[in-house]
């Protein structure tokens, strides 16, 4: 979620690679110690437990009421605190919305500020950990669980245009909707069957957990189809191609399993495009 936050002072990781196996005990640890602040609930985000190693483990933790600004602020500083009072100062840190922890993999304890048998942990506040967890799903193979966010991106764009509602979605926080006069018709959530509903997508939560099963239920809507493969012109909308190339821009595999996934009219077109740039 945030790269190595833990660094020696010559600027290597005083963290390392947990293994799949490992995790479970590594996290009941750490539930233990969150249930000591009023932390109840913990859920892994993202590939956490899908590889067989993770360079560090997202975690949304709750629940978390909701709060403006000032007081999630003061609530991270205090869950920060309490934390370094059992962890020690330098093995928590607190970076734009998160908590960091260089935390013991469990069966690999050792002691010693240098020793390697710690991993990154990034702690996410969440009013509801479990629905965090779906909203933010990811694979641990193929197509990264951001590609997955993306679509769902997209297809509430195409439904904004579709509807003239305004449908905009975070992560975390879920969906929100307003009508075409601004005003709120669905407060921002992230209940997953609210998500699906709202998107008029005819699925379980559960059914959508990868970009591949997202895609399918998609396409059903002849709408979403083209859009995805030839953009929407006339409301300047790029094909779902061009819509994710700031993260497939230097990533040729991410690149190569979205044209195939598009199938072969994605195929023709991104050649074709190609030939174009090369004939400038």
């Amino acid at each position: 979620m945030s790269g190595n936050v833990f660094k020696s002072p010559d600027g290597s990781a005083l963290t390392t690679k947990i293994k799949r196996e490992e995790i479970p005990a590594t996290l009941t640890k750490l539930e233990q110690l969150l249930r000591e602040f009023g932390i109840e609930e913990i859920a892994t985000i993202g590939s956490a437990g899908k590889k067989a190693e993770s360079g560090d483990l997202d975690i949304a933790v709750g629940p978390v009421m909701a709060m403006d600004d000032d007081e999630r602020q003061l609530y991270k500083q205090t869950l920060r605190s309490n934390l370094a009072s059992r962890l020690g100062a330098e093995n928590v840190a607190l970076v734009g919305d998160n908590v960091h922890l260089r935390f013991p993999i469990a069966g690999r304890e050792s002691e010693g500020p240098g020793d390697p048998d710690h991993v990154q942990i990034d702690l996410m506040l969440s009013q509801d950990p479990s629905n965090t967890a779906w909203l933010m799903a990811g694979t641990g193979t193929g197509l990264k669980g951001v590609f997955r966010n993306l679509l769902l991106a997209f297809i509430a764009k195409v439904r904004s245009i579709q509807t003239g509602k305004t449908y905009t979605l975070k992560y975390p926080g879920g969906i929100q909707v307003l009508n075409p006069d601004g005003e709120v018709v669905v407060k921002r959530t992230e209940v997953p069957q609210t998500i699906l509903d709202q998107l008029m997508l005819n699925a379980r939560p559960d059914d959508l957990l990868t970009f591949d099963d997202l895609l399918a239920v998609a396409e059903r809507d002849p709408e979403i189809r083209q859009a995805l493969r030839q953009g929407i012109p006339t409301a300047k909308v790029p094909d779902f191609i061009g819509y994710v190339s700031r993260y497939t821009k230097n990533d040729i595999n991410s690149y190569n399993l979205v044209v195939k996934a598009l199938g072969p009219e994605a195929t023709i077109r991104e050649s074709i495009r190609q030939i174009l740039h090369l004939l400038r």
